[in-house]
């Protein structure tokens, strides 16, 4: 043999080039998907699953994280396995448990349910934080031909629900007064008896008419202007929601008045369902809200989550007059633009598959 001869061919060289890349993409691959498998599985210890056992019937409850903030729901799966000679059943435990309020979901496809066995979903909301405690959920195992009945309940679990609002309100320590009533004095507060009259020293008979002539011609002008020009075209609902929300957002990054943000979220939240998904959200309260979008296919968990928690957080703000932290105000509303742009998104490409 020549010891001069190239190791590897013009061909070989050329090969081993081009397979390189390839090598490298493939290698790439089962990084990422390594990556996220591991992911996958850092998510999914965070669930949360207590099961109570008696003579081989077994009542078994998951919850789909163990930490949250306060209006923010909690997907509930409740699995009653029984013995081969009985038949599960599950008490609903109706609108409230607890300290939680109680939603509920379509049945759960279970791949493994045995024969006889029962499964339920249900969503959990509360509005008290810290630790609070999931009361037991009751299932029964009635014999398939005839005997005594067992009854199981499940362990209460408790979770942590954080408040996102301003801990510095004493409204929500202790029930205190707000910042509104802390250092007023019932003394200094006086009934109002009726009008009363100031003389501002321009009360001459040609002022007044000169004011009212100003107004006269201010409100003919207006109209013909607005006649000339005629209604505003409105923008179409994606857009609008999607700039109001980044607005919205910014004005808490800029210290803008917490409660009128909120306030104003759920407003543009309505307005878009009201005129891009034909719900009447405007005219609905919160739950009502909820039950609409989820009997919409459009709509999947994470979307009803985002809503759930943007709309109850909101009614919290509004109705119970607490003060909220900025930042987690802002990051809400960017949750809820995302949110609108991936609807839209989908909404194009189901128009583009649709047309000829």
């Amino acid at each position: 043999m020549n010891p001069l001869r190239p190791l590897l061919t013009t061909t070989q060289r050329g090969r081993l080039l081009l397979g390189l890349p390839l090598m490298l993409a493939i290698a790439c691959e089962r990084a990422e998907r390594d990556a996220a498998s591991v992911g996958a599985e850092s998510a999914v210890s965070q669930s949360i699953s207590r099961s109570t056992s008696l003579e081989g019937n077994t009542i078994e409850i998951r919850l789909d994280r163990e930490q949250v903030l306060v209006g923010d729901p909690i997907r509930l799966i409740v699995v009653a396995t029984p013995a081969a000679d009985r038949i599960a059943e599950i008490e609903p435990p109706g609108a409230t448990l607890g300290a939680f309020d109680v939603f509920e979901l379509p049945a759960p496809r279970e791949e493994a349910l045995l024969p006889g066995a029962k499964a339920i979903a249900l969503e959990l909301s509360t509005f008290e934080s810290g630790g609070v405690a999931i009361p037991p959920i009751r299932a029964r195992f009635e014999p398939r031909g005839g005997g005594v009945e067992i009854e199981l309940a499940s362990d209460p679990i408790e979770i942590a629900v954080e408040s996102a609002l301003s801990e510095s309100d004493p409204a929500l320590a202790g029930g205190e007064p707000t910042s509104l009533e802390a250092g007023v004095d019932p003394s200094d507060l006086r009934e109002v008896k009726g009008v009363v009259a100031m003389d501002d020293g321009r009360s001459e008979a040609w002022w007044w008419l000169a004011s009212l002539g100003a107004m006269v011609a201010l409100v003919i002008g207006g109209f013909l202007l607005l006649r000339r020009r005629g209604p505003a075209p409105e923008p179409p609902p994606g857009p609008w929601a999607i700039e109001r929300f980044s607005t919205l957002a910014e004005t808490c990054r800029r210290g803008g008045p917490i409660a009128s943000v909120w306030e104003d979220s759920a407003a543009v939240l309505r307005g878009y369902l009201a005129r891009a998904c034909r719900i009447p959200a405007t005219d609905l309260t919160t739950r009502e809200i909820l039950d609409a979008i989820g009997r919409d296919p459009r709509f999947g968990d994470a979307a009803r989550l985002t809503i759930a928690s943007s709309l109850r957080q909101a009614d919290l703000v509004k109705f119970a007059g607490a003060s909220a932290d900025g930042e987690t105000t802002a990051r809400s509303l960017d949750s809820l633009r995302d949110l609108v742009a991936l609807l839209e998104a989908d909404s194009q490409r189901a128009a583009a598959g649709g047309s000829p």
